[in-house]
C-alpha cells in the first residue's frame, strides 16, 4: 500500500476527514484576511515590499508554528480517548492493530494541514512583493495585484464551502468577498483616522 493509500485510510478509519476540511478552510481564510491586513496597513505608510514580506513572514511563522502544535496536541488527546473507548467496548487492549496506527498518525495529518494551510495562502498573497523583489514584476501594481489575490482565494475557499454543504457556489463565494470588502473598509477607516 503507497503512502497515500495509507493515509487515507488512517483518515477514513480516524473519521477526520470533516476535521482536516474544516482546519484547511478555517486557517486559509485567517490567514488570507490576515495577510490582508499586513499588507493594506502597511501600504498606508510605505511601499517597500521587504517590509510586508518580512511582516507577514514573522505572523506566518507564528500561525505556522501555534497551528501544528495546537492540531496536534488537541488531536492526540481526542484520538486517545476515542481508543480508550473503542478498547473499553471491546473488552481488549489493541496494541498493533490498524486503529492504533490510525490514531497515532491522524494527529499528524491535522497537524500539517493546520499547519501548512495558512502558509499556502500568505504566500500566495504576498508573491506579487516577492517578485518584485526578484525583479520580475515591476512595483506599480503589486498592491493590487495581492489584493486580487487574496479576494480570489477568499472566494474559491467560499465556493468550496457552498459546494460541500450543497449551496450556490457562486453565492457562498461572494459572502466570503464581502467579509474581505468589509475587513478593508474597517482598515480603510482607521487609517482615514491615522490609527494605521
Amino acid at each position: 500500500m503507497g503512502i497515500l493509500e495509507r493515509i487515507k485510510l488512517y483518515i477514513s478509519i480516524t473519521e477526520s476527514e470533516d476535521i482536516i476540511r474544516r482546519y484547511f478552510v478555517n486557517n486559509t481564510f485567517d490567514s488570507a484576511l490576515m495577510t490582508l491586513g499586513i499588507i493594506f496597513g502597511i501600504h498606508t505608510t510605505t511601499s517597500d515590499p521587504r517590509i510586508v514580506i518580512a511582516a507577514t513572514l514573522g505572523a506566518t511563522v507564528a500561525t505556522f508554528t501555534s497551528g501544528m502544535t495546537s492540531a496536534y496536541l488537541s488531536e492526540v488527546a481526542e484520538k486517545k480517548a476515542q481508543l480508550k473507548e473503542i478498547q473499553d467496548a471491546m473488552l481488549t487492549k489493541l496494541t498493533k492493530s490498524l486503529q492504533v496506527q490510525a490514531s497515532k498518525t491522524a494527529p499528524i495529518i491535522m497537524a500539517v494541514v493546520n499547519g501548512i494551510s495558512p502558509v499556502i495562502g500568505a504566500a500566495l498573497i504576498i508573491s506579487p512583493y516577492i517578485l518584485n523583489i526578484f525583479g520580475i514584476i515591476p512595483a506599480t501594481n503589486i498592491f493590487i495585484y495581492s489584493l486580487l489575490i487574496a479576494l480570489s482565494i477568499l472566494f474559491f475557499l467560499g465556493a468550496f464551502l457552498g459546494k460541500v454543504s450543497n449551496e450556490n457556489i457562486f453565492l457562498a463565494g461572494f459572502r466570503t468577498i464581502l467579509i474581505a470588502l468589509l475587513t478593508m473598509a474597517i482598515l480603510f477607516l482607521l487609517s482615514y483616522t491615522k490609527l494605521l
